[in-house]
């Protein structure tokens, strides 16, 4: 196996890999790129894993290592996008003048109770929307937004109370 080469079914597999699962990548990465990276996975299993003697045990390490590197990419891109603010898009897209022009919302949002602020910032961030629809285990009571709220921020009726607010 030490003189195994990146053979063209494995190239010819990879390449069909990162062209299905394209979409999960950041935009940034081309298929050249990624398929550079997959070369590079490959010869770091082949200096770690020397003693592996069956081509198809090493191909099979190989294609786990290469679904886990999209598996990897992909959540990379999904905290990024998570992690991104509202603000920060609409400042890069929108000039300055523009930001402050947002109507009757923005005004009501600026002129919020910092707590409230925290609630909404909070509800509307995407990390804690992906961790309140991960399904839970059967034991434990699915926790909501009050009581995520409660538990974070240390107020007793978050949501009815931005409601309120809202509504008056």
């Amino acid at each position: 196996m030490a003189g195994e080469p990146w053979t063209p079914e494995l190239k010819r597999w990879t390449s069909f890999q990162i062209t299905k699962n394209m979409w999960r990548f950041d935009p940034m990465y081309e298929h050249d790129d990624l398929m550079q990276e997959a070369l590079i996975k490959f010869y770091k299993l082949k200096t770690k894993y020397p003693d592996v003697e069956k081509v198809s045990h090493f191909n099979a390490l190989y294609k786990t290592s290469i679904n886990n590197l999209i598996i990897d990419k992909a959540r990379e891109r999904r905290k990024r996008l998570a992690d991104t603010r509202i603000d920060d898009v609409l400042e890069d897209q929108l000039p300055e003048s523009a930001l402050s022009n947002f109507g009757a919302t923005a005004i009501i949002l600026q002129e919020m109770p910092d707590e409230l602020k925290a609630a909404v910032h909070l509800l509307t961030s995407g990390r804690v929307r992906l961790k309140l629809d991960r399904p839970t285990k059967k034991l434990r009571s699915r926790e909501n937004h009050n009581a995520r709220l409660k538990r974070r921020l240390g107020l007793d009726d978050a949501v009815g109370t931005l409601k309120a607010y809202l509504t008056s």
